[in-house]
């Protein structure tokens, strides 16, 4: 939860009841006069003028004159106080929490504020006791978010959890070892344990070190939590006066919780300790590796990093690529149009040619290079992989490109070989690419990645490295540009209406604008709205009008793009469109990952 906005929310809640306090006691002098005014102007009203009293001492008259009052019982206007108090600090406290953890709280504050307005006002027209009715909607309203709050929020963070149970239970004297037992009942369940490379486990640390218990259980669900969101990294590290713990999920970093510094210093020992990381009690910086039986996903490595950071310790968990062996499903996997497919299945059909992925860094081209390879039949076609050294593709032979010799000599070493297709994921040097352009023209298919915002710019870019556009334009047959853009979660996205005009400025239809969601977050998606990604994908035909603007002196990425016009150009935006109506992901992602 963001503490900033629930202490403002808690500080707003505290001056709306200090300014209802005078109101509160206003009222109830202005009404009380009135009620005790009133009864005393019907008495003189109702007496005869011939039987008006003699003359009234002074001191007689002064006790007998109608006095000023509360309509409300003193009692009944405490009553009214504190349900006003709860009123207010309950709604600002389930909006902070509610937003927290990602619950739509619009249903539940407006609930609870306008019962708590209809309840304050009967107890202040009406009469006090309209103060239990103010207790018990507030009660209704809180026992029910409760309720659908802890159906969402893991286990330890339950408000009727065991966790809670236990820290309750704890602070009660003699009763710590009661607190204790739903900590030990969970791990008598399916064992989930990290283990490191000599086999000693986490249950083996706590037979040690029993006061880690509560770390042990934080540990292992950030693990579970990071495998079930495909999550690639956890860090840990102090917040201020706290511990915060992010995710590094599809790409983008989130605050997940955070904790006590307490639990967090041991949170950091537990780790250290089944690293090898903690010598003479002491954490050391350095790494380490662990291994975790992930429920229904297997075994899976886990890294341990400890480093500092501004001078203070940082705890890092660096999980397996979930999306390793993502090539191996084929193209139609990566989320690329039908079109765009076809296009390259015919590219790497053909005996020359060369086909070119761009796009920044970690933008998946390595992913759909060896998809482009496994579309090869590699039955009647030998093809080298270079530089691939982490991926594996079936029947496709890696070459490690050496880095003690010019890869001149290298690329000779390899003709003898006689491949009739080479995969370059990096064509950054200019003689890796004027080698790739020549193998495209003389020997056989080459599939090539380089570094470049879009199509048009890696088309100039790649003649100049060349050293001239005519290798280019005899060998390049088209360019994929592509990015990586979030999926909404499918549990928890919400459909609705385009704004019209919108729609019209994007070209599209409004009587079939397709289907729009926007992100709403849950548990499952660690409240950010999106889980998973897929690929964002345009293309780029070399025609004759692209190879005539390339040879120009003075070329640029715009006049290639005009040269190709929308015939033999496809954008990425037009993609992230058509993913958009498709309800797959919204505009706004789009526009950040584009943008970037």
């Amino acid at each position: 939860m963001n503490t900033t906005i629930a202490s403002r929310s808690r500080r707003l809640s505290v001056a709306l009841l200090i300014a209802l306090l005078p109101l509160l006691f206003a009222g109830g002098v202005a009404f009380g006069q009135a009620a005790a005014q009133a009864p005393a102007a019907e008495a003189a009203a109702d007496v005869p003028a011939e039987a008006a009293p003699a003359e009234v001492p002074a001191a007689e008259a002064t006790e007998a004159a109608p006095q000023g009052a509360f309509f409300i019982n003193p009692l009944w206007l405490v009553l009214v106080i504190v349900a006003t108090a709860v009123w207010l600090y309950t709604t600002s406290w389930v909006c902070d929490d509610a937003r927290g953890v990602g619950i739509d709280f619009t249903i539940y504050t407006t609930v609870l504020l306008a019962g708590g307005w209809l309840g304050l006002a009967l107890s202040v027209l009406v009469h006090g006791a309209f103060g239990f009715f103010l207790l018990v909607t507030v009660a209704a309203a809180f026992c029910t978010y409760v309720v659908l709050r802890d159906r969402v929020v893991p286990e330890r963070h339950r408000l009727l959890g065991s966790h809670r149970w236990a820290a309750i239970v704890g602070k009660v004297p003699g009763l710590g070892k009661l607190a204790a037992l739903p900590s030990r009942a969970r791990r008598q369940g399916p064992a989930f344990v990290l283990k490191n490379e000599t086999g000693r486990t986490t249950e083996d640390v706590l037979q040690e070190k029993p006061t880690l218990s509560e770390a042990a259980d934080v540990l292992l669900e950030f693990v579970l939590r990071a495998g079930a969101t495909r999550s690639r990294k956890v860090r840990i590290q102090p917040a201020g006066e706290t511990f915060v713990a992010q995710f590094l999920m599809d790409g983008v970093l989130h605050n997940v919780e955070s904790f006590e510094v307490e639990l967090g210093n041991q949170i950091m020992a537990l780790a250290a300790d089944l690293a090898g990381l903690a010598q003479g009690g002491r954490m050391r910086q350095g790494t380490g590796t662990l291994s975790a039986d992930l429920p229904g996903m297997g075994e899976a490595q886990v890294g341990v990093q400890i480093a500092a950071a501004g001078g203070k310790p940082l705890l890092t968990l660096a999980l397996p690529d979930w999306t390793f062996d993502l090539h191996a499903q084929g193209l139609e996997a990566l989320g690329a149009h039908e079109s765009i497919i076809k296009r390259m299945r015919a590219t790497v059909t053909q005996n020359r040619g060369a086909l070119l992925v761009c796009g920044p860094p970690e933008s998946g081209k390595t992913t759909t290079l060896l998809a482009l390879a496994g579309a090869i039949d590699a039955f009647t076609t030998d093809i080298a992989l270079l530089s691939f050294a982490r991926h594996k593709v079936e029947h496709v032979r890696d070459w490690t490109i050496p880095t003690d010799r010019p890869f001149g000599a290298f690329y000779e070493e390899l003709l003898r070989e006689g491949p009739g297709a080479i995969l370059l994921d990096s064509l950054e040097e200019p003689e890796r690419a004027g080698k790739a352009l020549h193998f495209a023209c003389e020997e056989g298919l080459t599939l090539g990645g380089l570094v470049a915002i879009d199509a048009p710019q890696a088309v100039v870019q790649l003649a100049k490295l060349a050293g001239s556009p005519d290798p280019v334009n005899r060998a390049l047959t088209c360019v994929v540009p592509q990015r990586l853009v979030r999926k909404l979660c499918t549990v928890c996205r919400e459909e609705v209406e385009p704004n019209p005009a919108m729609l019209q400025k994007l070209g599209i239809a409004p009587e079939d604008p397709g289907h729009w969601f926007r992100p709403v977050g849950c548990e499952n998606c660690l409240n950010s709205g999106y889980l998973g990604r897929t690929g964002l994908f345009g293309m780029l035909i070399l025609t004759d009008a692209v190879k005539e603007a390339l040879t120009r002196p003075k070329v640029s990425a715009e006049s290639i793009r005009e040269a190709a016009g929308k015939a033999a150009f496809r954008t990425m935006y037009q993609d992230g469109i058509a993913k958009v109506t498709a309800g797959l992901t919204t505009l706004d992602e789009v526009r950040r990952v584009l943008k970037g």
